[in-house]
C-alpha cells in the first residue's frame, strides 16, 4: 500500500512504498532525480526514439529497474478531423510534451506541418503563434 505519492506533471511520479521508493517517468525526470541511466538503457531510448516511441522508465529506490517502449496510436477519427480543419484553412499545431521522434512521427502521420516537441505543461499555453 503507498504511503505517498507525488505527481511531477510532464515528468513521472514518485511513490513511497512501506520500504521502497518507486520511480516512473521519462529519461530527464530520471536524470532530475539523479538515477543513472546504463548506456545500453540509453541505446534502446536513443532507437526508440528513432521510431518515434517513448520510453517510460522504472526505478526502485536509486536504481532503474526496467523501461516500458510506448506507441502513440491514434483514435480512428483523427485523420478526418484533422482534415476537416485543413480544408477551413486552419493552420494546426502539435504541442507536445513527447520527445523529438514521437512529435514528428505523430505529425506526419497527420499530415500537420507545426509542431513542438519536449514541451511542459506550464508552456503549452501558446501566446502567439503567428
Amino acid at each position: 500500500m503507498p504511503q505517498q505519492a507525488h505527481y511531477e506533471v510532464g515528468y513521472g511520479i514518485k511513490v513511497q512504498l512501506p520500504n521502497k521508493l518507486l520511480r516512473v517517468g521519462s529519461d530527464r525526470f530520471m536524470q532530475i532525480e539523479g538515477i543513472n541511466i546504463p548506456a545500453n538503457i540509453q541505446a534502446i531510448h536513443e532507437h526508440c526514439q528513432e521510431l518515434g516511441n517513448s520510453l517510460i522508465m522504472v526505478a526502485i529506490d536509486d536504481e532503474l529497474a526496467g523501461a516500458i517502449e510506448l506507441e502513440a496510436r491514434l483514435r480512428p477519427e483523427a485523420q478526418k478531423v484533422i482534415e476537416q480543419l485543413q480544408q477551413r484553412g486552419l493552420a494546426l499545431y502539435i504541442i507536445s510534451g513527447d520527445q523529438e521522434g514521437s512529435t514528428r512521427k505523430l505529425a506526419a502521420q497527420l499530415g500537420i506541418k507545426n509542431y513542438f516537441a519536449n514541451t511542459l505543461p506550464e508552456n503549452k499555453i501558446p501566446r502567439k503563434l503567428c
